[in-house]
């Protein structure tokens, strides 16, 4: 059985592999026709296969004149700075990129090489063919045109788990390639990703290249601290038109590190306002990705779709809901996810624009009082299921509930509670959940991670969207749909 980790970064790297080294020579231990398809589907420009049969055609058995053959003697003149050996192996390899070394007569030579058996390769094929799949179904949808059923039908798709991955196989009959979208008509709203760089995998500058490829014409920021980027780094964010900001750490880091995250994103959002003329922000993390291609799509929608109940912002603030645990709640004040938020560029600045955390003595202990916060909630709310209450706890005096969450402050809590008191109207500790519900029914949309499928590999691939004793009273898109439509601030809810 493969490591599907493991078929993931080979992926990835054999990508970035045929990126790099534009001539490629094929060295094969045994023959393997899956190697060299996947090679094609990667548009590698395979100069000749190395050999030394007396009749490597034969050997090869490939249609002639598709592929030349070669040996060493007479490949080793056009060996070049950027030439790269594929090993068509006979066995797997623990670690599939290496230097391959050529000892002829006083000569030697090294080459980088990339080695993958058949089975890798028919893998790595697999899942590059899912992600254009998923690729084109999310931009395109499904094909209504009735004259193009039976050219999509003779296509064929057979959709199954593969026992060996256990995720979802795709193939294609005649393993096309697929339309990535790009919504080139996109300019007025900016992508600002915030925060230490992730370098495994190149994980945040293919990100941006994403991003960029989507949205070709949207403002992308970066935007990190003074010695995170690496010279290659900058290169890379020049090609594909990226701004890169790299700022100063604040003196102080506050808990969790909330200083550093409202310094970098508010420098982001506050370049976007002076430099483009992008009307809304999206604020993401530099090590997360957004896979739907069409959020933007989505966010403005919902913009349109709910106005603010109030003047004091012009339009709401979309966050959104961390499904797989407690880290948005309803029962638990403001306490709101702070990966992704995304308003008009006004908004988003006011959220980021708010006072810096000290290190007072009450945040130095704020990672205790975060534990107690999340065990109390849990006994509050499992209570809630115990005894099958309504939704708002109605006749229910939460009074003492109300002034000791007013006391926890994890970083995302701080963040909405003080742009809320700086920006909406002060907050009286006694109707703390009142006042939040409040805020939820007239300038915020709460919607899922899993709507627009964000990954973050500091955890797994994809986040884990289960249902699990959460689900309970995780403020997710229905729950936050009820309160904007049935909640009403009077002492009755409570």
């Amino acid at each position: 059985m493969f490591d599907k980790q493991k078929i993931i970064r080979m992926t990835a790297e054999l990508e970035n592999y045929i990126c790099t080294f534009p001539n490629i020579y094929i060295l094969p231990e045994v023959f393997s026709s899956n190697v060299l398809s996947l090679l094609k589907r990667l548009n590698a420009n395979v100069v000749a296969i190395i050999l030394n049969s007396p009749n490597p055609q034969n050997v090869v058995q490939m249609p002639s004149g598709e592929y030349k053959t070669t040996n060493i003697q007479a490949a080793l003149p056009n060996f070049q700075q950027k030439t790269g050996i594929v090993i068509s192996a006979a066995k797997p390899a623990e670690n599939p990129m290496a230097s391959f070394k050529f000892n002829i007569g006083n000569i030697k030579i090294g080459l980088p090489a990339f080695a993958l058996t058949d089975e890798e390769a028919l893998a790595i094929y697999d899942r590059l063919t899912t992600i254009k799949v998923l690729q084109q179904y999310q931009s395109d949808g499904i094909i209504t045109n009735a004259k193009d059923i039976p050219i999509r039908f003779a296509r064929g798709m057979s959709t199954f788990i593969d026992s060996q991955f256990q995720d979802v196989k795709v193939q294609f009959w005649d393993r096309r390639e697929f339309k990535i979208p790009s919504y080139d008509k996109v300019d007025d709203a900016a992508i600002v990703m915030q925060g230490p760089l992730e370098y495994k995998d190149k994980y945040t500058i293919t990100t941006a290249r994403l991003y960029r490829q989507w949205y070709p014409n949207a403002p992308i920021v970066i935007s990190t601290w003074k010695n995170e980027a690496t010279e290659n780094f900058r290169e890379e964010c020049r090609k594909i038109g990226v701004v890169l900001l790299e700022n100063d750490l604040p003196a102080e880091s506050g808990y969790g590190h909330i200083n550093y995250q409202l310094e970098s994103s508010l420098k982001g959002v506050e370049y976007v306002k002076n430099n483009t003329s992008a009307k809304f922000a999206l604020k993401c993390r530099n090590d997360q990705r957004i896979n739907r291609t069409d959020f933007f799509m989505y966010f403005k929608n919902l913009l349109k779709l709910f106005p603010p109940n109030g003047n004091e912002l012009a339009h709401r603030i979309i966050l959104a809901t961390k499904f797989d645990d407690a880290g948005t709640g309803q029962w638990m004040p403001f306490f709101n996810s702070d990966f992704i938020s995304f308003s008009s560029v006004d908004e988003i600045i006011k959220l980021y624009k708010i006072s810096r955390q000290g290190e007072t003595t009450s945040h130095k202990f704020s990672h205790l009082v975060r534990r107690f916060s999340k065990i109390w909630w849990g006994i509050l709310s499992q209570r809630r299921l115990f005894n099958h209450d309504d939704l708002y706890m109605e006749d229910r005096k939460i009074k003492n509930y109300n002034v000791m969450a007013d006391k926890f402050y994890p970083s995302e809590i701080f963040i909405l509670k003080n742009f809320y008191r700086d920006n909406i109207a002060p907050i009286e500790p006694s109707k703390l959940l009142q006042i939040y519900w409040q805020f939820l029914k007239n300038y915020l949309i709460i919607i899922n991670e899993a709507d627009v499928i964000i990954s973050w590999p500091k955890y797994n691939d994809f986040r884990n969207y289960k249902i699990n004793s959460y689900y309970d009273y995780s403020l997710d898109f229905a729950r936050w749909l009820d309160i904007y439509l049935n909640y009403k601030d009077d002492d009755e809810n409570f």
